[in-house]
C-alpha cells in the first residue's frame, strides 16, 4: 500500500485501465501508484503511447479506471456516479488545453465567468474580472478571441480554469499552440500562481521547457512509471 503525507492532494493505488477495441485488449496504465501532495507543480512527460493521456483522462476524473483507488482532496472518485464526478469536474479542477477552447463570440470576460453557471450576473462578472486580473488581463476583458493574440488566449482560459478556485490545475500541453517566446510567459504566469499562490499544477506535456520549470518530473513508459525525480527549480 502507498504511503502518503496528510497533505496529499492525488493519492493513485495500483490503476490500471485497459480499452477493448474490437476482440484486442489494449493496457493502456498498468498498476501506476503515486502521490502528488498539495501546492505541488508536477510534469508528466512521456512519449505518445506512453500511457499519460490516459493516465490525464483519469486525474481529470474524465474517465475512470479499470482497476484500483483514486482519491482527489479526499473523495474517493471510484465511489462516484456521473453527476458527482461532473461537480468535482467544476468545482475541484481546473483544465487548461492546448486548443485554448474559447467560444468566439464572447467576450474574455463571458468565457471565463462561463464555469459560474449558478452565480448571479453581476456577481459572475465581478469575479471574471477579478480573475482575468490575476493573469494579467485586466484590460482585455471586452475583447473577443478573435482580437487577442495566442498568448492572450491561453491567459483567458487560464482564468477560466481559476475561476471556481480549483484544488488541482490541469495543463495538457499549455504551450502547444505558442512559439517559444509567448509560450515562456505563460510558464512564467504559471510559475508565478505555483510560487506565489501555492496553486497545485500537473502538467501533461512534450515541452522540455515546461519540465524544466516543474521541481518533479513523473516520467511514462509503456503504461508504467519509470521514473519520479524531484529536482531543483529552475527559474524561466
Amino acid at each position: 500500500m502507498m504511503q502518503t503525507s496528510g497533505q496529499a492532494l492525488i493519492q493513485i493505488d495500483q490503476v490500471t485501465k485497459t480499452y477493448r477495441l474490437g476482440k484486442v485488449e489494449v493496457q493502456a496504465i498498468r498498476g501506476v501508484s503515486l502521490a502528488i501532495n498539495k501546492g505541488e507543480m508536477v510534469a508528466i512527460v512521456g512519449a505518445s503511447g506512453s500511457g499519460k493521456s490516459s493516465f490525464m483522462n483519469i486525474l481529470g476524473c474524465l474517465d475512470r479506471p479499470t482497476t484500483g483507488k483514486y482519491f482527489l482532496d479526499g473523495h474517493d472518485v471510484g465511489k462516484m456516479n456521473d453527476n458527482a464526478l461532473a461537480g468535482i469536474r467544476r468545482d475541484k479542477i481546473g483544465f487548461v488545453f492546448q486548443q485554448f477552447n474559447l467560444l468566439q463570440r464572447m467576450s474574455a470576460i463571458d468565457n471565463v465567468a462561463l464555469p459560474l453557471v449558478y452565480a448571479n450576473g453581476k456577481s459572475r462578472r465581478q469575479r471574471a474580472i477579478q480573475t482575468l486580473e490575476r493573469v494579467g488581463l485586466g484590460k482585455r476583458g471586452k475583447h473577443r478571441p478573435v482580437e487577442l493574440s495566442g498568448g492572450e488566449q491561453q491567459r483567458v482560459a487560464i482564468a477560466r480554469a481559476l475561476i471556481n478556485n480549483p484544488s488541482l490545475l490541469l495543463a495538457d500541453e499549455p504551450t502547444g499552440n505558442l512559439d517559444s517566446r509567448v509560450g515562456a510567459e505563460i510558464l512564467r504566469l504559471f510559475q508565478e500562481l505555483h510560487d506565489k499562490e501555492g496553486i497545485s499544477i500537473i502538467f501533461v506535456t512534450h515541452d522540455p521547457a515546461v519540465s524544466a520549470i516543474s521541481p518533479r518530473v513523473v516520467t511514462f513508459k509503456d503504461g508504467m512509471i519509470i521514473s519520479d525525480e524531484v529536482k531543483r527549480k529552475v527559474a524561466v
